[in-house]
C-alpha cells in the first residue's frame, strides 16, 4: 500500500521497479550488484589514466604539445621494428625533427615501473647505431628524479648512461617551448 502510495506521488521524481528475485552466493555482492544497475549514477570512463600511469603522462604530455602549437608537428606512437628487430613491440610515444636530427621523447612511469627505463636504454642505443641521421631522446617522467631516492637514481643514471635525458612532468610545460624554435 505505501509503495503504491509513493508511486502515485512521487511518480515524476521517481520510478519503482517492479520486484524481482535474485539469486546470488553472497548476499552483500548481490546487493552490490544491484546497487551498481539501478542506484548509483553511471560511472565515466576516461583515457587520461590511473595517476602514475603511462596514459596519464602521456594525455598530459599531449596537451602540452598541443598548446604549444607543435602537435602536427611531431610524430605518435612511432614504431621501433625498424631499428631493433621485426615484431618489436615497442611504440616511441613522439618523435620530431629538429635541426637535422630526430628527436625522441618516451614516458615512464618511475613510481609504477621503474624497470621499463632499461628497455627504453636499450632501444635508445639500438636507433641510435642504426639510424641514418643524428638522435636525440627524452624520458618524461611521472615524478621529479630526485638525488635521494635509490630508485630515481638507477633511473636517471640508466637514462643518461644511454644519453636519454630525463625531464619530470612538472619541468616538461617549459621543456617544450625552449624546442618549438628548432622543431620543423
Amino acid at each position: 500500500m505505501l509503495i503504491e502510495d509513493w508511486n502515485k506521488t512521487l511518480s515524476n521524481g521517481l520510478q519503482l521497479a517492479p520486484q524481482k528475485g535474485v539469486y546470488a552466493d553472497d548476499l552483500d555482492a548481490g546487493l552490490e550488484r544491484l546497487y551498481a544497475e539501478h542506484v548509483a549514477p553511471p560511472r565515466k570512463f576516461s583515457r587520461v589514466g590511473a595517476p602514475g600511469s603511462r596514459a596519464m603522462i602521456r594525455s598530459y604530455c599531449s596537451q602540452v604539445w598541443k598548446a604549444a602549437g607543435l602537435w602536427k608537428r611531431i610524430r605518435k606512437s612511432m614504431s621501433v621494428a625498424e631499428f631493433t628487430f621485426p615484431g618489436d613491440p615497442l611504440r616511441i610515444d613522439y618523435s620530431c625533427r629538429r635541426n637535422g636530427t630526430r628527436g625522441y621523447v618516451q614516458t615512464r612511469s618511475v613510481s609504477r615501473a621503474p624497470g621499463d627505463c632499461k628497455s627504453y636504454a636499450y632501444t635508445a642505443a639500438r636507433i641510435a647505431a642504426r639510424a641514418p641521421f643524428a638522435s636525440e631522446f627524452a624520458a618524461v617522467t611521472d615524478v621529479p628524479l630526485l638525488a635521494e631516492n635509490e630508485r630515481h637514481c638507477f633511473v636517471r643514471d640508466t637514462l643518461r648512461d644511454a644519453g636519454i635525458e630525463p625531464v619530470g612532468m612538472d619541468q616538461f610545460a617549459t621543456w617544450v617551448p625552449k624546442l618549438k624554435p628548432t622543431i620543423q
